[in-house]
């Protein structure tokens, strides 16, 4: 899985252009739990926590 953290919102589109698979977290939770269960095992996620226009 390959994880992206982006730092502005720019960055953050332009990485979902180039991997329109990934999967957006900013908090986790769900995800991360889908993950940790394997019922769910994202190509790319994108964390959103970085960018400070969110």
């Amino acid at each position: 899985m390959e994880f992206l953290q982006p730092a502005t919102w720019s960055d953050a589109l332009a990485m979902k252009a180039a991997h329109p698979d990934a999967t957006p977290i900013a908090g986790g939770t769900d995800v991360m739990v889908e993950i940790n269960l394997d019922h769910r095992r994202p190509a790319s996620v994108i964390d959103l926590t970085r960018i400070r226009e969110l």
